[in-house]
């Protein structure tokens, strides 16, 4: 409990993020944890407790999305709960414009975004989390933001 606590809240956003639903979430974080304190002797410090943690939790919702084979659709009330910075009014039509667009994206390609640009991790970490590369990460990355630009670029035009 003692490595849970100070990043329970990262890890409740990262997967409310993949499940887009909340007692899909709430499900997944008892899992997680679950898993996360059967495997704890796999923990060699507590710095990398997050980062396993996350890692699990992609895991076993993969795990689950393959046997549900179901389509997921994101809301943007739904990522406004995720990702609440007290945006002002003014700016909130931007961030539902962009959460629309992520939501687009293919499925590695908003982790990466999402983890890196939205919450904060560095380059190494979401490749950790997504077992992956840095290099492979950096690809996600790119791809994405040139695919929001588009996104973005052609929803600014049809409003002006």
């Amino acid at each position: 409990m003692e490595c849970l606590s100070p990043v329970k809240g990262d890890i409740e956003r990262f997967i409310l993020f993949l499940t887009r639903n909340r007692e899909d979430a709430k499900e997944l974080m008892a899992e997680t944890v679950a898993r996360c304190f059967e495997h704890f002797d796999a923990v060699r410090h507590k710095q990398a407790f997050k980062s396993y943690a996350m890692t699990t939790a992609r895991r076993l919702f993969y795990e689950n999305q393959k046997k549900k084979n179901r389509e997921i659709h994101i809301t943007t009330e739904e990522l406004d709960t995720i990702f609440d910075t007290g945006i002002s009014p003014e700016h909130s039509m931007e961030a539902s414009l962009l959460y629309k667009a992520i939501g687009t994206l293919p499925d590695m390609q908003q982790e990466a975004i999402i983890l890196t640009e939205i919450m904060g991790y560095s380059l190494k970490e979401t490749a950790t989390i997504q077992r992956s590369t840095v290099a492979a990460v950096k690809v996600r990355i790119y791809r994405a933001k040139k695919s929001l630009y588009v996104l973005l670029s052609d929803e600014y035009s049809h409003k002006h």
